[in-house]
């Protein structure tokens, strides 16, 4: 496989909210003196994302947006549905907690790095490969990155409300490839996301690897990013 150029997706792949997104939304909850059952809330959570994302592909709800005044407009809308769905979250001061979500979910402490991205990534930069990440995201991941040290390996970190532009679009990933100075032809993306990430990359004339952290490995997929080593650097 002659790759000159390895680009990662962010959320999912790199790095993950800690403890967790339902533990994030809770807490934030807490400081403006609600309370809600964590089980209850954490499952409604699920379901209102997923049901936002539904309705986002079907263009009757902003998603991913390519702005930060619009990814912060993403917050407050899910959260909206939130307090129509948990009675207990029915008075709560949507706007004040949209935007200590938005801050929370800004700060560094708020992420961690997975195991295998923390081997992988300085690796395979230490083995000369040209490293970027490509993100529907806001301007604070790179500070994110760079906190966790991982920043430095990258030679572009492209966020869609930078980029004018968001995945699956392959403008995106053509952007990132610009700043590198590495073409389609010798590059490869990985991401946990199959539209976002996998079609978007294909589009793009990018080879994709899709990270299913779940263990459920389809014919293209890999589970943890350890298993790119072999493929893209000669046995030592």
């Amino acid at each position: 496989m002659d790759i000159k150029a390895v680009l990662f997706d962010a959320g999912g792949t790199l790095i993950h909210p800690q403890p967790s997104m339902e533990q994030i939304y809770a807490s934030v909850l807490t400081t403006l003196g609600v309370k809600v059952p964590p089980d209850e809330f954490a499952m409604i959570l699920r379901l209102t994302i997923k049901d936002y994302r539904l309705r986002a592909r079907g263009g009757r709800a902003p998603y991913l947006p390519i702005s930060e005044d619009e990814d912060k407009g993403m917050w407050k809308a899910i959260i909206t549905d939130l307090t129509v769905g948990v009675p207990a979250l029915k008075d709560v001061d949507v706007d004040a907690w949209a935007e200590r979500l938005y801050q929370t979910l800004s700060d560094p402490r708020a992420w961690a790095v997975y195991p295998d991205a923390a081997e992988v990534v300085p690796k395979l930069a230490g083995a000369g490969f040209m490293l970027g990440v490509v993100s529907n995201w806001n301007p604070h991941l790179t500070k994110i990155l760079a906190d966790h040290g991982l920043a430095r390996h990258f030679k572009t970190v492209t966020v869609s409300t930078l980029a004018g532009v968001q995945k699956p679009d392959p403008q995106i990933f053509q952007k990132a490839l610009q700043e590198i100075g590495v073409g389609p032809e010798a590059s490869i993306f990985v991401g946990n996301n199959y539209e976002d990430d996998i079609v978007g990359a294909c589009t793009a004339g990018i080879r994709a690897a899709l990270l299913q952290r779940n263990g459920d490995r389809s014919s293209q997929g890999i589970t943890d990013l350890r298993e790119l080593l072999p493929h893209l650097m000669p046995a030592e």
